[in-house]
């Protein structure tokens, strides 16, 4: 449970720079060791470079297919319509996208170079109709962009944009979560490079203000309420 805490905190970051910011609560976080406020940011362990999703190639693992996958029908849960729930929470957002199972075996997939409706499909075992839908979704919140690559009838391939770029550290953590208490007899899934040092990458949250590598216990936090007439419009 404690080693999930990089994962909150990428949450946390991509939920600021992407989420809906107008009538919520915030937090801020402060480094004990320089006594900065920072942003947590994401960084190769090898060369103390912050993360990119373009900078990382991938090859499968000697662990792949090892665990079958199970999955619900569970439906995706909707935010209320007088959005109340975009204007409350913290992880609002961020917890639709990653809280799907659905949502994101296709980010998964469109990260790793497939991007074609067939393709993501064949890949994730997705129903048709429920493939289309987070697809849709998907592009509405602005994680993916279509773009025609047939005419009659219209296919589409979808690609992430900047938004969708930037939840790459989210699933990054995640996977070094799920490598470490979940790894299979014979490695992980996944074996990741990161280019500009030719090294098998290690993700590190580190301080934006020191450069020092994050340790829970060396992070203090603030809680800011919202504004009390956003909420009341809110509400």
């Amino acid at each position: 449970g404690r080693d999930l805490y990089w994962t909150a905190l990428m949450m946390l970051r991509w939920e600021r720079r992407w989420g809906v910011k107008d009538g919520k609560i915030g937090v801020s976080l402060r480094h004990s060791k320089c006594g900065d406020v920072f942003e947590p940011t994401p960084s190769c362990a090898s060369c103390a470079a912050e993360i990119n999703a373009r900078d990382v190639t991938w090859q499968e693992g000697p662990g792949v297919g090892w665990m079958a996958a199970s999955y619900s029908r569970r439906r995706r849960q909707k935010p209320s319509e007088d959005g109340r729930l975009a204007h409350t929470t913290l992880f609002d957002e961020i917890a639709q996208i990653t809280g799907d199972r659905w949502s994101s075996l296709i980010i998964r997939s469109v990260f790793t170079g497939l991007r074609r409706f067939d393709e993501i499909r064949a890949d994730t075992a997705i129903a048709t109709n429920i493939l289309s839908d987070r697809l849709t979704w998907l592009v509405d919140i602005g994680m993916l962009e279509p773009n025609a690559y047939r005419e009659a009838p219209t296919r589409y391939e979808y690609r992430l944009t900047d938004k969708g770029l930037d939840y790459y550290p989210v699933l990054l953590a995640l996977l070094q979560w799920g490598d470490k208490w979940y790894v299979a007899p014979e490695g992980p899934p996944v074996i990741l490079q990161h280019i500009p040092c030719d090294s098998d990458i290690e993700m590190s949250v580190t301080c934006s203000s020191c450069g020092e590598a994050v340790r829970a216990e060396d992070v203090e936090f603030e809680i800011h309420e919202a504004p009390e007439q956003s909420v009341r419009e809110a509400s």
